[in-house]
């Protein structure tokens, strides 16, 4: 299994930025963009409200104005974000777009399961050292390949 591919074989993707935390763990958010849609049934600019991941073991909440990628999947009429590591926060650093993966720069540098294209596109965050950020672009387009191979059955 590749890099991912189990988060998009299992979650629908799309792109949010929060707008409200009602409560703990719900989230509100505003759709920028769907990438798949096997059970999402909303478009861009639409609200939506979600169960976020726990914060715990090094995972980290989501917060009002971020951006992020977000691995998705409705259960009993709720929607809920992957509940380990199910997004891939948004941010803009020395003028150029990244998407987060909160794993250390060096060890996705070393890894083997990481494609070579996301590999020499990422560089390691300039405040937190267990975060790499990946060219925006180069990931949007690697998660694209994995959705059009999942949705073709390979």
């Amino acid at each position: 299994m590749t890099f991912l591919q189990s988060k998009v074989e299992c979650n629908d993707l799309i792109r949010v930025v929060i707008t409200e935390s009602p409560g703990s763990q719900l989230l509100r958010a505003t759709v920028e963009e769907v990438y798949s849609a096997r059970v999402f049934d909303v478009g861009p600019g639409a609200q939506i409200e979600f169960i976020g991941k726990p914060a715990h073991f090094g995972q980290v909440a989501l917060d009002v104005g971020e951006r992020a990628l977000l691995f998705i999947s409705r259960i009993s009429g709720r929607w809920y974000e992957d509940s380990w590591a199910g997004d891939l926060p948004v941010e803009e650093i020395d003028g150029a777009l990244y998407a987060l993966y909160r794993h250390p720069y060096a060890a996705i540098r070393a890894s083997e399961v990481v494609p070579a294209e996301l590999r020499d596109s990422c560089r390691p965050h300039p405040d937190r050292s267990t975060t790499t950020c990946f060219d925006f672009a180069v990931m949007e387009s690697y998660l694209k390949g994995l959705i059009a191979t999942a949705r073709s059955g390979g």
